[in-house]
């Protein structure tokens, strides 16, 4: 009961976020670089100009758009660090409804693709390269919980 504060709310385009007081209970408090670790947050939304005002006033992020290939990229940063990310949900994506994924850092992203199928997940991204940023899958767990395993080239 003293661990913390949490709240459950839902960006203009009904992503859920959810939100952290730490009291004695930090959270995500770990090397991002570990594997097993929580190391990125990526939004994929439907409206990004309203997503970017949104988090941009919610949490003082700046955003920093950068076209990569064909759709933008919108990083934020707190300060010098980058703490998350955004993209527009695409056609080719299928029916995704607006939504938080997290990232853990892996040794081996297919490998560990190949384990969580067997342990009863689907691969939705299979493992691809991401120039200059490193190598990811995106998995659904069996409970219907999707997020991204990575191996960063460098960070």
């Amino acid at each position: 009961p003293n661990a913390g504060r949490m709240s459950v709310c839902y960006d203009p385009a009904g992503a859920q976020v959810d939100v952290w007081e730490p009291r004695p209970m930090p959270g995500t408090d770990v090397d991002p670089m570990l594997p097993g670790a929580p190391s990125y947050f990526e939004n994929l939304t439907s409206d990004v100009e309203r997503a970017t005002r949104f988090y941009a006033g919610l949490f003082a992020w700046a955003p920093e758009a950068a076209p990569t290939g064909a759709h933008r990229y919108t990083s934020f940063r707190l300060g010098p660090e980058i703490v998350a990310g955004m993209m527009a949900i695409e056609p080719n994506m299928g029916p995704l409804k607006p939504h938080w994924s997290t990232y853990f850092t892996v040794v081996d992203p297919d490998a560990t693709a190949r384990l969580a199928q067997r342990l009863g997940g689907t691969i939705c991204v299979p493992p691809t390269e991401i120039p200059t940023v490193g190598r990811f899958a995106g998995i659904m767990s069996p409970g219907g919980v999707s997020f991204s395993v990575i191996r960063w080239e460098r960070r």
